[in-house]
């Protein structure tokens, strides 16, 4: 019997041939730990993952090394959140927010930050202004980012991400990004819409395995890095007790999934072949 799947925003399936052969392949012949050692099958496994990050990169633009890769979409919000946003600052978020910003932001009250919920329209250009009044609205003195749902998961709303990235530029604000229901369907550029941090989860609309995600980070983070959630072994500078001062091994703790990162950007490159506008038109027609 057919399987007629209709649960997508939760995970995407079935996955193309090529994802399940890329990860088959890195457990046949990608074998080794990334970064830890030089033998042949370590370096092979380097390969794949830094080949996932250009991946990320050729979609979205930024640089390779701002890829860090994350478990899932949450792990690269809380990553993205917890790591950017400053200590008693204020904090702007959508009033269609998913939990895995929701939560993570409402945790931030430990260390003084609060937040305000702004209007979350933006299909038309009156309901583009909307968004941006609603955000100067709520603006404070001690407002240090905004962060955006892109696409809801239950309602068709998405929000204008070049006209929110240029008004958090102006005002100086950190803008990071869900995109968990728009990466794969959407024209996404990360320069273009001066975004601070991309996140995204791998097995979604990129058609990579669970278990893969990601944050891609904008040139601009540099300048205050974020800090690690997790401290542990990142494959450079081990004799320092402190995690190193680059991305993406600075927020890399431990090793890294091969074989998930090996099958998404499988998924990225069924994508770049397919096309995003005729992924995008079939969503729209179902």
């Amino acid at each position: 019997m057919k399987t007629i799947y209709l649960d997508n925003a939760a995970t995407s399936f079935p996955k193309p041939p090529q994802v399940i052969e890329a990860v088959a392949d890195a457990m046949r012949e990608r074998g080794g730990n990334p970064g830890r050692s030089s033998h042949a099958l370590a370096a092979a496994a380097a390969d794949a993952v830094f080949e996932g990050r250009e991946a990320v990169a050729s979609l979205f633009g930024g640089r390779a090394e701002n890829v860090v890769f994350t478990m899932n979409a949450t792990y690269a919000l809380n990553l993205a959140i917890k790591g950017l946003v400053p200590d008693h600052s204020h904090v702007l978020l959508s009033d269609m927010e998913h939990n895995s910003v929701r939560r993570p932001v409402a945790a931030l009250a430990a260390r003084g930050v609060t937040y305000d919920h702004y209007r979350s329209l933006g299909r038309s250009e009156k309901d583009v202004e909307s968004v941006l009044y609603s955000l100067r609205e709520k603006l404070r003195p001690e407002t240090s980012a905004i962060i955006a749902c892109h696409r809801s998961n239950v309602l068709p709303i998405e929000l204008p991400l070049k006209a929110m990235g240029e008004f958090a530029a102006e005002k100086g604000l950190l803008f990071i990004v869900d995109a968990s229901q728009s990466a794969g369907s959407c024209e996404i550029d990360l320069e273009d819409c001066r975004i601070s941090a991309l996140c995204a989860p791998g097995h979604k609309g990129l058609f990579g395995p669970q278990g893969s995600g990601f944050v891609l980070f904008g040139e601009g983070v540099k300048e205050r890095l974020p800090a690690p959630l997790l401290e542990g072994g990142s494959g450079s500078d081990s004799i320092s007790i402190s995690m190193p001062d680059l991305l993406p091994e600075r927020l890399e703790a431990g090793t890294l999934p091969v074989e998930t990162i090996a099958g998404l950007a499988a998924g990225i490159s069924f994508i770049q072949k397919e096309g995003l506008g005729k992924i995008a038109e079939r969503e729209g027609t179902l």
